[in-house]
This record gives C-alpha cells, structure tokens and sequence, in this order.
C-alpha cells in the first residue's frame, strides 16, 4: 500500500503541486509526508491503517464476533473522537473510521468458506436499493438539525449509511 503512495506522491502530486499549484513546502510536507491532505490517495494510507489496527486482533474477533462488533463500534468512535479533535495525520481516524466496514468484510469471508448461510444473499437487490434510500433520505434529514442527540443520531446514520 505505501509503495504506490510513495511512487504517485513523488512523481505525480508534489511536482504537480509546485509546478501548477505554486504549493509551499510546509503544505506538501503536511499534505502529502504526514498524509493529512493526501489528494486522492487517501484510501492507500487508510486501507495501510487499518491492516495495522486489524491484524493484532484478527483471530480474537473472529473468534468472538460479539467482541469484534464492540472493537469495530469502539474504533469507529475513536475515529469520529479523533477527527474532530486532532489532525487526520496518516489517515489515523479515517482508518478507525473504516474498521467496522473491514470486520463486517471479514465476517462475510468467514461465512462464506464455513459455506454458511448469508442474511445479505436472501434479500432482493431492489430491497437493498430501497434501504439504501431510506437510509440516506434518514442522514440527510437528521443533518438538518442541531443539539447533542441530533448528532449522536447523524453518527448512527452516517455509520449504516
């Protein structure tokens, strides 16, 4: 993951950046060196971060899903905690952010070589896209509003959506 990121950095963003953009130095050491503006390649350090969180604690939460959903719920508010209070350096909360979507991705592969049942394959497709408007009609709307439980609910949103 990080050998792209360097590649594409080095040769594409930071020439690009001054050449173009007549970027600062401090701007492309923060940007691109501590990854807290990394352009479109957010998702490289992210995906990098979160095999970094995951891989310590891969076999517990496989082995107790019921502890990897609290790890993966607890990681998305650390991200969420994080975000708003500390700078994004090395895409930290984005990847904490992006752990209950990891887990939920190693629950399915897991399922799916036991040759278990899946609750997502006995759903119609135009239920999923129905559920899927609903839920985003729901973020939308529940953004509109302020107060503490307003944003406790968009959280709630933001994390099915």
């Amino acid at each position: 993951m990080l050998i792209p990121y360097v590649f594409v950095t080095v040769v594409w963003l930071i020439p690009i950046s001054l050449l173009l953009f007549h970027t600062g130095w401090q701007k492309i050491i923060n940007n691109y060196f501590l990854c807290t503006g990394p352009e479109q390649l957010w998702f490289l350090w992210m995906l990098f971060d979160v095999f970094v969180i995951i891989w310590p604690m891969r076999n517990l939460m496989l082995k107790n899903p019921l502890l990897g959903w609290v790890l993966a719920v607890v990681f998305y508010g650390i991200g969420i905690v994080g975000k708003g209070r500390l700078p994004n350096v090395f895409c930290i909360w984005t990847a904490c952010q992006y752990v209950p979507f990891f887990f939920i991705g190693m629950r399915i592969r897991v399922k799916e070589e036991n040759r278990e049942n899946l609750v997502i394959g006995k759903v119609p497709w135009f239920l999923w896209i129905v559920a899927d408007l609903i839920v985003f009609a729901g973020t939308k709307i529940v953004g509109m509003n302020n107060g503490t439980v307003w944003s406790m609910v968009s959280i709630g949103f933001n994390l099915i959506y």
